[in-house]
């Protein structure tokens, strides 16, 4: 961790999220973790390939329920009538799609008739609507008797993904980059742009910095190596701190400070006090006495 440069409080900071700050989703993925290195029959090839699987699912463009729905279908956590009655409630375990077998989670997916059925109609041999939508028609058939045939329910299903996508494609606009471009500036203020490169095997980083006038012209550049850089979020965050002291040095009047890490243009402007481990340089480039007048992200 990057000692500040100005005497500052201490802080107890959460170290397994960049923010600093404890979350239940940070806290889970922290256990999970631990429970995998410290498992003694634990195989590390499946290990790698289930975290693969789920990584691929939450990344996918699907309604947020329908990877929730598979996400407990894949651990088992969704209350068919096995799973019921393993927890000791008296329900009948017969399936009720096909009557024709205990319903699991197993059965749902693989051997359900109705389940075979729907895929049929649909001319696929496995996909998450069709899960998704399966087991909303469960729980309509089991608690409002309400029945459908798979030919109508796979309509269902091709009807509101025609309707996803095209709200989706809508609401989720693609940059236009064609034209992408410096930028110059209106008036005396001088834009500094910044980047970083990272070396994860040496732990080095190297700051690349360049400023220019509102016509274009470079007016100043400059690369700093660093050492003791743990990931490319410091190395961003170090890049950004050299830009600062550089334009202060000069004595630059107006700046606009441009980077392409979010995360550090985000605390950069934040009013809370960042807790994580970058949080020292971060407090750092706050207390330097400049004219900066804007940090903004750069979307090139």
């Amino acid at each position: 961790m990057p000692l500040p440069s100005s005497p500052q409080l201490d802080y107890v900071y959460w170290r397994y999220d960049r923010s600093g700050y404890y979350s239940v989703r940070s806290g889970y993925k922290y256990l999970i973790q631990t429970m995998y290195e410290h498992s003694e029959d634990h195989n590390q090839h499946n290990a790698d390939k289930e975290r693969s699987f789920f990584c691929n699912l939450w990344s996918l463009s699907l309604p947020l329920k329908v990877k929730i729905m598979f996400w407990k279908f894949a651990h088992n956590f969704l209350p068919t009538f096995a799973n019921l009655s393993y927890r000791r409630l008296n329900v009948e375990l017969e399936c009720t799609l096909c009557r024709s077998g205990v319903e699991s989670v197993e059965h749902f997916m693989c051997y359900c008739s109705f389940t075979n059925q729907l895929f049929t109609e649909l001319d696929l041999r496995f996909s998450a609507y069709p899960v998704w939508a399966l087991w909303i028609y469960r729980n309509n058939k089991v608690h409002e008797n309400k029945s459908q045939s798979a030919k109508d329910l796979a309509l269902y299903v091709l009807a509101f993904v025609q309707e996803y996508d095209g709200i989706h494609k809508v609401s989720s606009p693609q940059r236009n980059t064609d034209n992408a471009c410096w930028i110059p500036l209106i008036g005396d203020s001088v834009k500094v742009n910044f980047d970083a490169s990272f070396n994860s095997s040496e732990k080095r980083s190297t700051s690349g910095i360049i400023i220019r006038d509102s016509s274009g012209l470079p007016m100043a550049a400059s690369t700093v190596p660093h050492l003791f850089t743990i990931d490319p979020e410091m190395a961003e965050v170090k890049a950004c701190e050299q830009a600062i002291l550089l334009t202060h040095d000069l004595g630059f009047r107006k700046v606009i400070i441009e980077g392409d890490a979010l995360n550090v243009i985000s605390k950069l402007n934040s009013l809370v006090e960042d807790r994580s481990d970058i949080g020292a340089i971060v407090k750092n480039i706050q207390d330097v006495p400049t004219y900066v007048e804007e940090a903004v992200e750069d979307d090139r």
